[in-house]
């Protein structure tokens, strides 16, 4: 059973790590023949358009009790912006997202979904399904982009 556990870590960091790869632009053309391509490099022959990609950012329900630290016995003031983050020890986007985090000087909550089961099932209850799930308010984002976040986060 715990060998089933680490085999579907092992994938879930591997589908992240490709995820990662979208934040490159995308490119399409099409050649003399009609067939339409898609590329991360324009092409040298014909004439490309970059494609707008859009960032996973969820707008949801009220989410309660992660918008306040669970530990804490006190709430935050209503017009600060909590930043909670549910990772893994084991995820290179989640580490990505706290070197973010620390550099632009953006307090946040980190809960090791892993490690700690009130965090597992306050993520569960959140309707997570991959890590990073960073949550701002009533606003979640599966994965890290920090254009994404920015967007997240500032509005």
């Amino acid at each position: 059973m715990r060998n089933l556990s680490k085999i579907i870590s092992i994938i879930l960091a591997a589908l992240l790590l490709a995820a990662q790869t979208t934040s490159a632009e995308i490119y399409q053309w099409t050649d003399a023949n009609g067939k339409t391509h898609f590329s991360d490099q324009p092409s040298a022959q014909h004439s490309s358009q970059t494609l707008e990609q859009k960032i996973n950012v969820y707008k949801s329900r009220p989410l309660g009790p992660v918008t306040y630290d669970p530990y804490k016995k006190s709430k935050p003031k209503a017009s600060s912006k909590r930043v909670v983050m549910f990772s893994t020890s084991w995820c290179g986007v989640c580490k990505q997202a706290k070197r973010y985090f620390r550099a632009k000087g953006i307090s946040f909550s980190d809960y090791d979904i892993d490690k700690n089961s009130t965090a597992r099932a306050q993520y569960k209850k959140l309707g997570g399904r991959g890590v990073p799930l960073i949550v701002v308010g009533n606003r979640r984002m599966v994965g890290f982009s920090a254009a994404g976040f920015e967007q997240m986060y500032r509005n």
